[in-house]
């Protein structure tokens, strides 16, 4: 994620079943596959350790277009400017 942007792994668009000629998804969009129960969860957990961790792994469900629910690891490596703000 970086300027608000996910970008996928041929591995993460395999399993989360996105079309092979998408590279890219705005947060917002990407946000549409949790599992809505766990999106408030993952929104406060995602909020509090960007702001003080460079690195970190949350767990979390995503439906898929056949209305599947999976489970996943989101691990994330955040980049930051000189004023240690995430970019």
């Amino acid at each position: 994620i970086k300027h608000q942007i996910f970008t996928f792994s041929q591995e993460a668009k395999k399993f989360l079943e996105i079309p092979t000629t998408i590279n890219s998804l705005s947060l917002d969009d990407f946000f549409k596959f949790f599992y809505q129960d766990d999106k408030d969860a993952f929104m406060k957990q995602w909020s509090e350790k960007i702001s003080t961790e460079n690195y970190f792994s949350i767990k979390t469900r995503i439906r898929i277009n056949d209305g599947s629910i999976r489970y996943i690891a989101i691990n994330t490596l955040v980049d930051r400017d000189a004023k240690f703000k995430p970019i």
